[in-house]
């Protein structure tokens, strides 16, 4: 049986494109089809049974939380908060 993978989440950024939609959420709670795009991404995670889940936040960071505290969430999933963004993860690729 293969080793449990990590996944990380990278949401931090502050949607600027998608605005005005991300004035009031974050791009990664905005409701696509009544759920927020987060939750289709953390279903996904979930089917492969991933060891560890961690978001990364920035802007509206509350908000995040707030929604990874939901109790179908709160036992898997991690937020991490990003109180300084430190560029895109395009650099990283």
């Amino acid at each position: 049986m293969p080793a449990p993978i990590s996944v990380f989440l990278l949401a931090a950024g502050y949607g600027s494109r998608p605005q005005p939609f991300t004035n009031n959420w974050p791009k990664y709670l905005i409701p696509i089809n009544g759920r927020p795009l987060l939750e289709y991404w953390l279903h996904t995670v979930r089917q492969i049974r991933s060891a560890t889940v961690l978001v990364n936040t920035h802007y509206l960071a509350d908000a995040a939380q707030c929604f990874l505290d939901r109790l179908v969430f709160k036992l898997w999933v991690k937020g991490i908060h990003e109180p300084e963004l430190k560029g895109t993860a395009e650099r990283f690729v």
